[in-house]
């Protein structure tokens, strides 16, 4: 038996296993996470101490031949990773819009009896585009061109960035659009005349 990997649990929290469940616990919020993709392997199984996390292989030796076994667990270990470092400090992404006239708010809509809060945008099109916001992201809006959002889970807040960065992407002449306030936009030269 030979043990892989290792990942220290920081004091505040608490790591529980239910099923094929592996619940995190922290002051910020907690995230379930599905490991049965993981444990399916028979070869592969964790333990938990109070303050570490560890996964062994029964197998003497790890083959490094077959695709799938090394680098489940390495990708898992950083899903792991990832989940700690969101449930300790937030991840967070700043957006801004440049244009005239582009503005967003957030307000709350009801529909289907149901109050769902909305990050309504206006960039240029006839109608104003409404966004869902998920109840997993805050949603801060800095001003009426900057806007920040909020999550414990990475791969979440990229997504929800994604999904109102193609609202209206920046334009390469001028810039105008939605973009990562750390984006570098690359202009391209107009006309000569």
């Amino acid at each position: 038996m030979e043990k892989i990997y290792t990942v220290e649990i920081p004091e505040n929290n608490r790591i529980l296993f239910y099923k094929s469940f592996l619940i995190v616990i922290s002051p910020l919020g907690f995230v379930a996470t599905n490991i049965s993709k993981f444990t399916s392997k028979k070869n592969y199984f964790f333990t938990l101490d109070k303050s570490s996390f560890n996964i062994f292989n029964q197998t003497i030796s790890t083959s490094l031949t077959k695709k799938d076994e090394f680098p489940m667990h390495i990708q898992y270990l950083r899903h792991f990773k990832k989940l700690l470092f969101g449930l300790n400090n937030f991840y967070t992404n700043k957006l801004v819009l440049k244009g005239t006239g582009f503005r967003l708010f957030t307000k709350y809509v009801e529909y289907n009896s149901a109050t769902n809060k909305v990050l309504v945008i206006k960039v240029g099109y006839g109608d104003d585009l409404c966004l869902d916001i998920p109840r997993n992201i805050l949603v801060n809006c800095l001003n009426q061109t900057v806007v920040e959002i909020v999550g414990l889970e990475k791969d979440h807040v990229n997504e929800y960035c994604k999904l109102i960065k193609n609202c209206r992407k920046p334009d390469p002449y001028k810039g105008k659009g939605i973009g990562l306030i750390t984006d570098v936009v690359i202009y391209k030269q107009g006309k000569k005349s």
